[in-house]
């Protein structure tokens, strides 16, 4: 028997790319009191804070929408929390003149946050 067979290899770390940076979202997810940003057309603009929207929608409005049969009462309980959130105009002007796809992807990572959850949690 050789000495090679009971020799332990050593597994290599996990590498993290060097330009890997946490989202907005997550970032905002961590840090609730932290103003929620995105950019659209080279601008950056910024949402309220996760902390700032928290209990801005009615109960009954939340009740109708998680009680909702269809599956957008989760979207539209998302766009009640930011708009009754006072965003600045020009900022939700931005968000709203947005492809469809990257605008829904915006205010459902900023939702997530204001609930607590890290993007793709809730």
């Amino acid at each position: 028997m050789s000495d090679n067979t009971t020799a332990k290899k050593k597994a290599a770390a996990p590498r993290e790319p060097q330009d890997h940076k946490p989202s907005k979202a997550a970032q905002a997810a961590r840090d609730r009191t932290a103003m929620f940003s995105f950019t659209a057309g080279g601008v950056e603009y910024a949402l309220p804070s996760p902390e700032q929207s928290a209990g801005k929608v009615s109960g009954r409005f939340v009740r109708d929408a998680v009680m909702g049969t269809d599956e957008a009462a989760q979207v539209r309980l998302a766009f009640a929390t930011l708009e009754a959130s006072d965003p600045d105009e020009g900022a939700l002007d931005a968000l709203y003149e947005l492809p469809a796809q990257e605008m829904l992807t915006i205010v459902t990572e900023w939702f997530e946050a204001s609930q607590g959850a890290n993007p793709g949690e809730s």
